[in-house]
């Protein structure tokens, strides 16, 4: 750092007070120059360095009672006029100045005034701007508002440079005058920006608050004069829609705005096609194709409900038909929901619906096909032999000749120990013998180190030894196929569409098998191939199919169209098809339904739609006989016969003492064929046929235990009334039988009804006797006869 004297343009001021008294002269002399850098002959008290990086600094030298702060600032401003300087002094020494405010004032405010006319002439010209600014303006003349406004706020920001004027009392007139009127602009035009945005063109001239003069929040601004604008996006074109949703995304919107503006475009749209009244579904999706083009995701389409129902075979799920879920994507706004298939038309999601779209999936079948197999060679460890250590020789080796170096370091300590000296000679023989030692102590060291690695390495190793051997590696094309029925159900004109809808997914793998566990490069080659898991979880995973590409199908073939006739006559028809995919499957499927026993052919498996099922057997061609407390409050359920068909049934009858339903049936089945004789033999053989933990179709045989007629079987359904004829049997009855019959030969003696759990008792099953039985039929079917034999 260099330090250079600076010469004032004035005689010292400290020179008369020398005069006073030589004594304290001298001693301010003294201390001044033991205190400061100056060259004595200039009488100078300040320097100024230049720092490394060219800046120049300003340094202040020793002050006396008789020359201080404020003299030296005085000096400054009156009489060199070095404005800077004196900013700089004031800046350094502000607490000094900031005690001796009143002493100093007028010094102060004449710097200040000095400042302020390097400062003013840009505050002048930014109020001149500003003042010349007429508000309100038309839009075209809002960019350069918001320019000279920038403009001003750049100028104040700018403004003061130097430390003094940020203080209030020195801060430039002109600087705050262009404060007050650049406030009092900003504040008349944010008041205006209400009526301003209502007047705006916000589908053509860009963004409102991108070039509105002042700076507004648009979210909370949005949010609260929206309002304002809406009958205006309400009766506005799509194009204009279009161009505003460009200027306002919905980060500026907000998700419920942005769902409102996108309903808004489907209105639109709708009116351009000249279909504001009761527009069809293809009209109605073109609408919604239109609004997702333009970015909008609407959630529903106003004034209308479209429901989506997705229904789902037990049978085919049961027999493995479906070996993948699907999943819809629903990307269209509809309403979704599932249910069985007695369900699906009258369901309030259904009800409710102009348009209900039934998605029923009849096929979802994996398949993959091996291409090829390739042997890959690799090695197995198959174990381990012992081998020398070639690193322990070398260490012993090293041990020799470390010890070697100890021998002849101590040999020339010895030497060294026993040579003559004398006079200066003995000088040398003392370095000698501190050499020898140190090499001697040196030679002992690698020695020891030695020793330690040879104590670390072992004298034998452990090689692996390993065996080759190939594994393999498989090409396989996984596919999957998915078959889907769906139906469009147009409630408005009472019409539907039925169509077939097939997905197709196809994978390739290289699938590594046969990978021995010890081998070693086992994790590398498992990372370049695919393992059967992977296959499987591929074809296990849901296939998605986006609802918008089944409506795309149906668009394309809406004309097929057909009068609906009622939904009884839609939902026989869906069952129909469902038969149709099962009768496809069984076709190509072996059967293990044996033939030769014709009973099986009158009962039926009943769902509940709750995860459980119950037993029924057919008693008129239309009608099925089960359990009350396997149909309960259920309006209607979904039956399977033994052949694999599924009907759908409809509760008629219910009597909760007896625990007996009658179920109207779509399909036509096998009646059985009552006993009809006046007594039964306790220990004859009878057999229950039904569904035990849901194993379809099982038969169980037992004995006539006992006929119990007490209030027991009535008080377990806590309902009173009187006792109900029940036979008691060891045939083994567990949940799923309830509702099957009980046959005694090929006749049906009752209805299973319940069984004691075997952890209180074993072998104590109840069903209903024939005599209750078709005391109810005949009361609850009209026309009912027992068929004699």
């Amino acid at each position: 750092m260099t330090v250079i004297g600076q010469k004032l343009r004035r005689k010292p001021k400290i020179r008369g007070v020398l005069l006073v008294a030589s004594g304290i002269a001298a001693l301010s002399v003294l201390v001044a120059c033991e205190t400061t850098d100056l060259a004595v002959e200039d009488d100078s008290v300040s320097t100024s360095e230049v720092t490394a990086e060219g800046e120049k600094r300003i340094s202040w030298g020793m002050y006396t009672p008789f020359y201080d702060q404020g003299d030296h600032l005085k000096s400054l401003v009156t009489e060199d006029r070095e404005f800077d300087d004196a900013a700089k002094l004031y800046l350094e020494q502000k607490e000094y100045f900031t005690a001796n405010r009143d002493k100093y004032r007028d010094t102060l405010n004449k710097l200040a005034e000095a400042l302020n006319e390097t400062e003013n002439p840009p505050l002048q010209e930014a109020l001149r701007r500003l003042n010349a600014i007429k508000w309100t303006a038309p839009v075209r003349e809002w960019p350069g508002i918001q320019k000279t406004i920038n403009s001003a706020e750049s100028t104040l920001e700018s403004y003061p440079g130097h430390d003094l004027l940020k203080e209030e009392e020195f801060r430039s007139p002109k600087a705050k005058r262009l404060e007050r009127k650049l406030k009092a602009l900003k504040r008349e035009i944010r008041n205006d920006a209400k009526p301003q945005f209502t007047l705006y063109d916000h589908f053509g001239e860009g963004s409102f608050f991108a070039i509105y003069p002042v700076l507004l929040e648009p979210v909370a601004f949005m949010k609260r004069h929206y309002p304002d604008i809406s009958p205006k996006l309400d009766a506005a074109d799509t194009k204009d829609l279009k161009a505003f949703a460009g200027n306002y995304d919905e980060s500026v919107l907000g998700e419920k705005r942005w769902e409102q503006l996108g309903n808004t475009f489907l209105a639109a749209h709708l009116r351009e096609g000249g279909k504001t009244n009761e527009p069809d579904l293809v009209e109605i999706l073109g609408a919604v194709s239109a609004a997702k083009t333009a970015g909008f995701e609407p959630k529903k389409v106003p004034g209308l409900k479209i429901a989506f129902i997705e229904v789902t075979s037990k049978t085919l799920l049961k027999h493995g038909q479906i070996e993948f879920p699907a999943t819809v994507d629903l990307d269209l706004p509809v309403e979704a929901a599932k249910a069985e298939l007695d369900d699906a038309l009258t369901n309030p999601t259904a009800q409710s619906a102009d348009y209900l779209i039934v998605f029923d999936v009849a096929l979802a079948k994996a398949k993959r096909r091996v291409t090829g197999i390739k042997k890959i060679r690799s090695k197995v460890l198959v174990g381990y032999k012992t081998e020398p250590n070639p690193q322990y020789n070398i260490v012993q080796n090293e041990i020799n000749n470390a010890q070697l170096k100890v021998q002849q370091a101590a040999m020339s300590q010895v030497s060294a120990d026993a040579q003559y000296c004398q006079g200066i000679g003995c000088l040398g023989k003392a370095l000698g013998q501190i050499a020898a030692t140190m090499k001697r102590k040196e030679a002992q060291n690698e020695l020891d180190a030695t020793m330690v690695t040879l104590s670390n390495t072992p004298m034998t190793l452990e090689k692996p030894v390993y065996r080759k051997y190939h594994y393999q590696k498989a090409s396989v094309k996984a596919s999957k196929l998915m078959t889907v029925h769906y139906y469009v159900i147009d409630r408005r004109r009472n019409t539907y569409f039925k169509s077939t809808f097939d997905v197709s997914e196809k994978k390739a793998f290289e699938v590594a098998y046969q990978i021995e566990e010890d081998d070693p490069d086992r994790r590398s080659h498992l990372s370049n191939a695919d393992t059967e898991e992977d296959v499987v979880e591929w074809e296990e995973a849901a296939s998605s199919i986006k609802l918008s590409q089944l409506i795309d199908h149906y668009v394309a073939n809406a004309g097929q169209s057909q009068k609906l006739p009622s939904l009884t006559a839609l939902r026989k028809e869906m069952l129909e098809d469902k038969n149709i995919a099962l009768a496809k499957y069984e076709a190509n499927t072996f059967s293990a339904r044996p033939l030769n026993d014709p009973r099986f052919d009158s009962v039926v498996v009943i769902y509940t739609g709750e995860g459980s099922l119950g037993s029924g057997f057919f008693v008129k061609p239309d009608t099925v006989l089960t359990n009350w407390h396997v149909v309960e409050d259920k309006k209607f359920v979904e039956l399977k016969m033994y052949d694999g068909q599924e009907t759908f049934g409809k509760t008629m009858v219910t009597d909760v003492r007896l625990d007996l339903a009658l179920i109207k049936v779509q399909r036509r089945g096998n009646p059985v064929q009552f006993y009809t004789g006046k007594t039964l033999d306790l220990g004859a053989t009878v057999e229950a046929i039904g569904h035990p933990k849901g194993l379809e179709f099982s038969i169980t045989r037992g004995v006539i235990s006992a006929l119990r007629s007490d209030d027991s079987f009535a008080s377990i359904r806590s309902v009173g009334g009187d006792a109900v004829l029940l036979i008691q049997t060891d045939a083994p009855i567990n949940p799923g039988n309830s509702g099957g019959p009980l046959f005694l030969g090929d006749e049906v003696i009752g209805v299973n009804s319940q069984g004691i759990k075997k952890d209180i008792a074993e072998g104590l099953n109840f069903a209903i006797h024939y005599s209750e039985v078709l005391n109810f039929l005949r009361e609850n079917l009209p026309g009912f006869v027992v068929r004699a034999r």
